[in-house]
């Protein structure tokens, strides 16, 4: 099954750029996002699945999914919440499945083996776009260098560095 986790930024409204995009427009949309509260989602995607994400505070979520990576890959179940609304997104392992639940979208279900390291990857690039598009932002690294314990409890979850 192929699947993939990835992060977009909201710059207006409902309008977001995927991290693909971001490279090439940041200098025009960068007036748009305030760095002291990265609006954005994680796209969980799996073959054959529906389309699953988290809308939130970036950091907020990031911080959540790294926390949680030990959590799943040792078998139990973790829900992220969100920054400022009700609700949650639940992961759990079912076997080797891991199943993705939220009131916002239909239930998502992929090898835990390939979304793990997917989720990992994408918190990754996450931390590493911040670092380098926000890099004249001490408030803002120094908030993204509070993570760097929960990326390395999630690396090492997974037995080593992940994919970014």
């Amino acid at each position: 099954m192929a699947v993939a986790v990835l992060f977009s930024l909201q710059v207006a409204g409902q309008v977001t750029l995927g991290e693909g995009d971001l490279a090439a427009a940041l200098d025009a949309v960068r007036d748009q996002l305030d760095p002291a509260y990265l609006v954005g989602q994680l796209v969980l995607l799996a073959s054959g699945q529906p389309v699953a994400y988290v809308q939130d505070d970036l950091e907020f979520t990031v911080q959540q999914v790294l926390e949680g990576i030990p959590e799943l890959a040792a078998g139990r179940s973790f829900a992220v919440g969100f920054s400022d609304a009700p609700g949650r997104v639940a992961l759990t392992p079912d076997g080797g499945t891991l199943r993705v639940t939220g009131e916002y979208f239909k239930p998502l279900a992929a090898p835990a083996a390939e979304l793990l390291p997917a989720l990992l990857g994408c918190c990754e690039r996450f931390v590493a776009f911040a670092r380098s598009a926000y890099a004249d932002q001490p408030q803002l690294q120094e908030r993204i260098g509070q993570l760097d314990p929960w990326l390395a409890g999630a690396r090492a979850a997974l037995g080593g560095a992940g994919t970014a």
